[in-house]
């Protein structure tokens, strides 16, 4: 009787141990903790020529970029969505007139 009991709580034992790893094995979304925010990209001219580069803008504020957007992010007027950092820095073009943003995460809408 006490074999048979031990068994059957060894059985129950690893059928919650084998449930417990299998239902913890499941993919997170990796855009779960991202907070996405609506904005523009937009061209606003050559730092060569005292314009302000590309700018993000995002709810009517424009932000320089602390990094450089990839090419294919280099369009004027391309919606994007943004999950940035405000930095406590101006940039470094427009005069410094623009609060500099570190993306985290940047995708076309």
């Amino acid at each position: 009787m006490k074999k048979n009991l031990l068994v059957l709580i060894l059985l129950f034992a690893i059928i919650f141990i084998s449930a417990t790893v299998i239902s913890s094995c499941h993919k997170k979304d990796p855009n779960e903790n991202i907070n996405w925010i609506e904005g523009l990209v937009i061209n606003d001219g050559s730092p060569a020529v005292d314009g302000c580069g590309w700018v993000i803008v995002v709810q009517d504020k424009r932000y320089e970029p602390k990094q450089q957007l990839d090419s294919e992010f280099r369009y004027d007027s391309l919606k994007i969505e943004v999950d940035f950092v405000l930095t406590d820095k101006n940039g470094n073009y427009c005069f410094g007139s623009l609060k500099q943003i570190d993306i985290k995460h940047i995708r076309k809408r």
